[in-house]
C-alpha cells in the first residue's frame, strides 16, 4: 500500500463509523421509546392514569440516556473490534428482551 492509502483508511473508517452510528442512535432511540411505551401502558395504570403515547416514550428515553451520559459499558477485556458491534447489540437485544419478558408477563395478567 502506498503511504495515501494508508492515511486515507482510518479516515474512512472514521466516517463509516460516523454515518453508521447517524443511523444507529436514532433508531436505537425509537425502538426504546415503542419499547418503553408498551411496558409503560401494560403495567403503569395500576398506579397512575397517565397513558403514554409514542413521541412522550422516545422523550422519556432521550432525557433518561442524556442524564446517564448515552454510555454503554463494556468489558475492558473485549476485543477492540467487538466493542462497536457489541454495543449496537445492546441497544436494540436489551429493549427487546424487556419487551419479549414483559409481554408474556402482560399475557398471564389478563389470563389469572
Amino acid at each position: 500500500m502506498s503511504d495515501d492509502s494508508k492515511s486515507t483508511l482510518p479516515v474512512l473508517a472514521a466516517l463509516v463509523v460516523g454515518l453508521l452510528a447517524l443511523v444507529l442512535v436514532p433508531l436505537g432511540l425509537i425502538w426504546g421509546g415503542y419499547v418503553f411505551q408498551h411496558l409503560w401502558n401494560w403495567f403503569a395504570p395500576p398506579f397512575t392514569s397517565i397513558r403514554l403515547g409514542w413521541a412522550q416514550s422516545v422523550g422519556v428515553c432521550l432525557l433518561v440516556n442524556s442524564l446517564r451520559g448515552f454510555r454503554y459499558r463494556y468489558s475492558q477485556t473485549t476485543d477492540k473490534a467487538w466493542e462497536g458491534g457489541w454495543a449496537v447489540a445492546h441497544v436494540f437485544f436489551t429493549p427487546g428482551l424487556a419487551l419479549l419478558v414483559g409481554y408474556i408477563a402482560h399475557s398471564m395478567m389478563g389470563a389469572a
